[in-house]
């Protein structure tokens, strides 16, 4: 707004100012003290803001500019005193063309009774969203510091208990793993008793999902991982079951570098277009070298687990697609299978 003149002061006491204290705390940098360079100033009080309400009367440059500054991260509400929005108006006064298309807020004058109850409508809705974001902020910080208050144990167990959960609402058939299932692997293989094992059905799908769940990921583990993944993909050919598509997710409550994994898994591909981590890998010749189906294998490390919404909502956005395309596959082999009834 221009500082100084009489009318526009005398709107933003009696139009501006009373609507904006109904919902928010108004910050005008020539009304606050300070000891800053004013240009610097109000692009601190832009930065630290939640939205910006800019008035373009008398089409002052420096409001142009910190409009446009505050657009590249919040919302702005633009008013103006309407005789500058005709086309009509002086061209040193007439609303610039690159904002002519801005749904702006007209006054008439600092008596205008219309304004403030339009204002409150606008601000109204864009603070809605503002204040959603803050609230779900607000719940994720009591999530990560009820999380964090949690033993090691009853956090593995609370991921677990929500894993599986997930697993089962996008269509998983999950069961834990048994220690006779690691009996060939030898005593290294601990490390994953207490992960989670989800399988697909039908089986004749050759689809599967893993899940490991531990405090850390260390070389050990992705060692035990390398090698577990050959005795279970040993799979024999057989008229179902043409090939293997194993999804292996590792979740660890500790931080880890993707290149602890890459290190381990030379064979690995990165897929940079996975919402976490990933990596791929194609073989019909074994990853190790004992299985005999041709198969698709994806890693994917999803690591610094902060609270339960965390693991939900990044669990959500790796398990659709999987299951999306088991789902496919067993419709069309159960339509196979009815077709040749049919027969």
């Amino acid at each position: 707004m221009r500082f100084g003149d009489d009318e526009v002061d005398a709107a933003y006491e009696k139009l501006i100012k009373p609507v904006v204290e109904e919902m928010a705390v108004p910050r005008v940098v020539n009304r606050i003290v300070h000891n800053d360079r004013i240009d610097q100033r109000i692009l601190k009080e832009i930065q630290a803001a939640d939205l910006a309400i800019a008035d373009l009367t008398h089409a002052r440059p420096s409001v142009y500019y910190e409009a446009g500054y505050a657009e590249r991260s919040i919302p702005v509400i633009y008013t103006c005193r309407a005789d500058h929005l005709s086309s009509q108006a002086p061209d040193h006064l007439r609303v610039h063309f690159d904002l002519a298309t801005a749904n702006c807020i007209a006054w008439g004058s600092p008596t205008d009774r219309t304004f403030p109850e339009r204002l409150r409508a606008r601000l109204r809705l864009v603070l809605r969203p503002i204040l959603d974001r803050r609230a779900r902020d607000m719940e994720d910080r009591d999530h990560q510091q009820a999380f964090s208050r949690l033993s090691t144990e009853d956090k593995l167990q609370l991921l677990r208990d929500v894993a599986l959960e997930e697993a089962r609402n996008a269509g998983w058939d999950p069961r834990l793993y048994k220690k006779e299932d690691f009996a060939i692997l030898g005593p290294e293989v601990l490390l994953f008793l207490d992960s989670i094992g989800a399988f697909q059905r039908p089986a004749a799908a050759g689809h599967r999902l893993s899940i490991f769940i531990r405090p850390r990921i260390t070389r050990p583990t992705l060692r035990s991982l390398y090698w577990w993944l050959s005795p279970f993909e040993d799979v024999p050919d057989g008229p179902a079951v043409t090939s293997i598509n194993h999804h292996v997710v590792l979740i660890s409550l500790a931080r880890v570098l993707p290149r602890q994994i890459e290190m381990q898994f030379s064979e690995v591909a990165r897929d940079l277009a996975f919402p976490e981590p990933s990596w791929t890998v194609q073989s019909s010749s074994g990853w190790p070298a004992a299985a005999r189906s041709p198969r698709a294998i994806r890693l994917t490390l999803m690591s610094g687990l902060t609270s339960e919404p965390d693991l939900r909502n990044r669990l959500g956005q790796i398990l659709p697609p999987e299951i999306a395309s088991v789902k496919t596959d067993g419709r069309n082999a159960s339509s196979a299978a009815k077709a040749r009834a049919r027969e």
